[in-house]
């Protein structure tokens, strides 16, 4: 399966990068980043990780509003670790030019998690062209099961958390620099405890990060690497890394005055110790598309799946995300 994921991802990264469209013109100006998701997967996503997006800073009393929602689906059976579910993100997010090169961000998630609905539809995606099913078929259809043991004989059982607003996230971007052509800023990012009990984190999260973006004839690229600290080395009995890395690289492509192509291929080292055959990194690639309903508000479609490795990794996500400039 995973030859065959990345014999098309180079098919479509050739087809995407010859297919003709307008010029960039060497200019970040008029181009609104890479497909923003976080990492979906059960056992880390009440926490902090990268958020792909543009070096560029918002300028003085500029703001820009997003809403977006990410449906995923995840699949893990392993002697350790059971993983089957199904998951819902709504995420508002604001970001607001404060001048001086700063802008500040807030976003403020909900989350659902369950068994969904899409596990037949993925388990006949996958016979369906031939693919292993992935212990799938030994699993009832949209049932919900995250639990395993740790290397230390410790049990632990996510529930279903039913629909449930996460931690806060505050963010402070900093442009170093911003010719127009092309731009690198510092980012620094809080996720804060919850103030009541349920889903989410008691610890604060902290991220901090270095963005580069530029700008070509034929396209834009983006890309970020960031250093997480973990508020706390446990949740709800998984093992977690307090300190791990995370980082992008992203291409933007117009296509039409109106329609961008988006590419996003993210990694990040281990996330959750002392669980056994628990794999040192995660790999995930975004495809979408941003489309531009008028001058001052966009739609992004995207989808993104896990190339490696299968077993700590959600299997897929779809993202519907509506963006708006508020001034």
């Amino acid at each position: 399966m995973g030859g065959v994921k990345q014999y098309w991802a180079i098919v479509l990264t050739l087809i995407w990068c010859l297919s003709p469209g307008p010029s960039v013109g060497e200019s970040l100006t008029d181009l609104r980043g890479p497909v923003a998701i976080r990492n979906q997967f059960p056992l880390t996503t009440a926490h902090l990780s990268i958020l792909p997006q543009t070096a560029s800073v918002l300028p003085s009393g500029a703001a820009n509003l997003s809403l977006s929602s990410v449906w995923s689906n995840s699949f893990v059976e392993r002697d350790s670790i059971v993983v089957d579910s199904e998951s819902l993100e709504l995420r508002p997010r604001v970001r607001l030019g404060m001048g001086s090169g700063i802008e500040g961000t807030l976003e403020l998630p909900f989350f659902w998690s369950g068994g969904g609905v899409l596990d037949r539809p993925i388990d006949w995606w996958h016979r369906a062209w031939g693919f292993p099913r992935g212990g799938r078929d030994s699993w009832p259809d949209d049932s919900y099961e995250v639990s395993g043991i740790t290397e230390a004989g410790q049990p632990f059982d996510l529930k279903q958390s039913g629909l449930r607003l996460g931690n806060i996230v505050v963010g402070t971007k900093i442009a170093l620099k911003d010719d127009g052509g092309s731009a690198y800023s510092a980012l620094a990012e809080l996720s804060l405890p919850k103030v009541s009990p349920g889903y989410g984190h008691q610890g604060v999260d902290i991220n901090l990060g270095l963005l580069w973006s530029r700008g070509f004839s034929w396209a834009a690229f983006h890309s970020g690497v960031s250093v997480f600290w973990v508020g706390a080395d446990e949740y709800q009995g998984i093992p977690l890394s307090t300190v791990h890395g995370e980082g992008f690289l992203s291409v933007e492509k117009p296509v039409t005055s109106r329609v961008s192509l988006l590419g996003t291929i993210t990694a990040a080292s281990k996330t959750v110790t002392d669980i056994a055959g628990f794999p040192e990194y995660a790999l995930y690639l975004d495809v979408g598309a941003r489309i531009g309903i008028d001058t001052n508000r966009w739609l992004v479609l995207a989808c993104r799946e896990n190339p490696a490795p299968h077993d700590a990794t959600t299997d897929v996500s779809f993202l519907l995300s509506f963006e708006q400039a508020l001034k």
